[in-house]
């Protein structure tokens, strides 16, 4: 049985994201960054910098590139929208624009 790291809630809370590209050094190729090494502000990065959003970097990251070497594609040339799907059929909840759920998520 597949769950997500808290049960539902009747309003989820505010939520960060961190977005795929921010993950992908410019100038390395095949190279990502999971953890805490991301660019962000003093703001942004003391809100995720936490662990629960570190974990979800390096699933992303490990997912990404385990679907590259799959499709014999780099990692910058992957198709996002193959990652989002990927980690939602594994169970992530994926969040686009103004909180609306991807509809590649299963709920």
């Amino acid at each position: 049985m597949r769950r997500r790291w808290r049960d539902p809630v009747e309003k989820d809370p505010t939520f960060y994201q961190i977005p795929w590209h921010r993950l992908l050094p410019l100038r390395i190729p095949n190279l990502v960054l999971a953890g805490r090494m991301l660019d962000a502000d003093k703001t942004a990065f003391s809100a995720v910098r936490v662990m629960v959003n570190m974990n979800q970097t390096g699933e992303a990251a490990g997912v990404a590139c385990a679907l590259a070497s799959r499709h014999n594609v780099p990692v910058q040339r992957l198709d996002p929208t193959i990652l989002r799907q990927t980690l939602a059929d594994g169970g992530s909840l994926i969040l686009l624009r103004r909180g609306q759920p991807s509809r590649a998520v299963r709920t």
